[in-house]
């Protein structure tokens, strides 16, 4: 991975309670990339108000971010349509989108 990313982290989860375990594997994946990644973390279904996607996606449009990490496609969205428009704008933007799902990793977008 590029040093050079201005990366971002996008956590959700539906519990409120539940532990912080997948952000602590997300920010360790940051960190053994030499990544120092903004941390987007929120409880929500998702589906509905999400204020930290809504400020992540504000920044992609402002090309402050060129790479977010997420445990899975649906953390962004739950719905095919939500999440192919958010796909889009990361295109559109040039961000690159890495999967990293218990010690599984993939790049979805270059």
């Amino acid at each position: 991975m590029n040093k050079s990313k201005n990366t971002a982290i996008y956590y959700r989860t539906n519990h409120p309670n539940h532990t912080d375990h997948g952000l602590e594997i997300l920010n360790a994946h940051a960190t053994k990339n030499s990544l120092n990644p903004i941390i987007f973390a929120e409880a929500a279904n998702g589906i509905g108000v999400r204020p930290c996607l809504k400020k992540l996606l504000k920044m992609v449009s402002d090309n402050q971010i060129n790479m977010v990490i997420t445990n899975s496609p649906t953390r962004l969205a739950r719905k095919t349509d939500e999440l192919a428009a958010i796909l889009a704008e990361f295109e559109k933007h040039s961000v690159e989108l890495v999967i990293h799902q218990t010690g599984m990793e993939a790049a979805i977008h270059e």
